[in-house]
């Protein structure tokens, strides 16, 4: 039986795009970083204008995300499938249905990933908002292999990058392109912020208050 990927209910966490409404918080590569507040199920999302006005430190912020990313995937809530990929490329499949991209920004990423792969060079693809691939890339041809299937994984859609990046201990880099032709298929009648629209805007104190808590007391995950 398949395991059950459980959305958050509740706290901060960091998300990434190619389309910020607004100004983002960071970048990485072509990305954008932003963060979303999740509150009993509902979600908003947050660019730097709005912890401005806020009154909240930005970097307190993304750091409060990113530790809550990392509760999630220790709680088990994200799930890491450990898969071969083309010409038997061991790579890791991280899927979340809002997180799976923004593990890219996950504290300790690569000790992670070296556990479950091995190896000394590894490489990120962000296919999708819901999933990531991790994989070895100690024989030169795995990136170039892996650009080629981009398109097909993310598939009905088009990829949300094709940028390829060296997973370090600092973080995330950018690589250089792939020496291939990665093609993409786009989807003209994808509204790209669709995941992005806020689906509640609380306003005043009520705002203020329950944000600052978030930022100021760690999202656990209940046992």
């Amino acid at each position: 039986m398949s395991a059950v990927v459980v959305r958050p209910r509740q706290g901060l966490f960091p998300v990434v795009t190619r389309h910020a409404p607004g100004r983002e918080l960071c970048s990485v590569g072509d990305l954008s970083v932003l963060v979303m507040r999740v509150h009993e199920g509902r979600s908003r999302v947050y660019g730097r204008d709005d912890l401005d006005v806020l009154g909240v430190d930005v970097a307190r912020v993304y750091l409060r995300s990113r530790e809550n990313l990392e509760l999630l995937v220790d709680a088990h809530l994200v799930r890491l499938e450990l898969t071969r990929g083309p010409r038997g490329v061991p790579m890791v499949r991280i899927k979340h249905p809002a997180l799976g991209a923004s593990c890219l920004l996950l504290p300790g990423l690569r000790d992670r990933m070296l556990k479950l792969l091995g190896g000394e060079s590894l490489c990120a693809v962000v296919v999708r908002r819901d999933l990531m691939v991790v994989f070895s890339a100690d024989d030169p041809l795995a990136r170039v292999d892996v650009g080629a299937k981009l398109a097909e994984w993310a598939a009905p859609h088009r990829p949300l990058t094709r940028t390829q990046y060296g997973i370090e201990e600092s973080g995330p880099r950018v690589l250089a392109h792939a020496d291939t032709e990665i093609p993409v298929d786009v989807d003209e009648d994808e509204d790209p912020t669709i995941y992005l629209a806020p689906r509640e805007r609380p306003s005043g104190a009520r705002l203020i208050g329950d944000a600052i808590s978030d930022i100021l007391v760690p999202h656990r995950q209940p046992a």
